[in-house]
């Protein structure tokens, strides 16, 4: 069985502190979505692994911090950031199948997109945190991945150094549907 990457395990008011922190600087230059062949959907795509810095997270997590995010044709795009080697800090979903969720302001979603934060006073299971959903103005049902994306560093002051907004990337060098002689 697969192990998952312990919590990481963080005072509440540093959490939100870090989740005010503006900007969260990535490094690099402009992150951009790579097109995921191995599927046929447009939006299919990946977010290569990129450094974040921060000021406030303790160095063992601000020295180890990423953004990435990867297409699953069951759950859509999904972007995370994380420590390596710990479990998230923030995530965001394209799509929310199963059981309906509720929002922090109490509102109930179905197959709807959302972001995930820490609740460092809940624990899900008396150990580990518990997880806020949220839902912002700036994402809809049917969102695509580079509108996610945008949305979510827009949402957490992800600063990449871009000036213009995030696109889906072409899908040349791949073509569907044509059979081998």
């Amino acid at each position: 069985m697969t192990q998952k990457n312990p919590p990481v395990r963080l005072q509440p008011t540093i959490y939100e502190d870090w989740l005010l922190e503006n900007p969260k600087r990535v490094d690099g230059g402009p992150i951009e979505l790579k097109p995921n062949l191995d599927f046929e959907e447009e939006d299919a795509v990946i977010l290569n692994s990129h450094h974040i810095n921060s000021t406030i997270l303790p160095d063992h997590y601000a020295n180890n911090l990423i953004i990435l995010g990867e297409y699953n044709e069951f759950t859509g795009f999904r972007i995370w950031v994380t420590p390596k080697g710990f479990d998230y800090l923030l995530m965001a979903h394209q799509t929310h199948y199963g059981a309906n969720f509720v929002t922090v302001d109490g509102s109930t979603f179905g197959n709807y997109p959302h972001f995930h934060e820490l609740d460092l006073y809940r624990s899900r299971d008396g150990i580990n945190p518990g997880t806020r959903r949220i839902v912002t103005e700036s994402i809809y049902s049917g969102i695509d991945s580079a509108s996610l994306l945008e949305a979510f560093m827009c949402h957490y002051n992800i600063e990449d150094g871009r000036e213009k907004s995030i696109e889906l990337p072409s899908r040349s060098g791949r073509q569907w549907g044509l059979d081998e002689f």
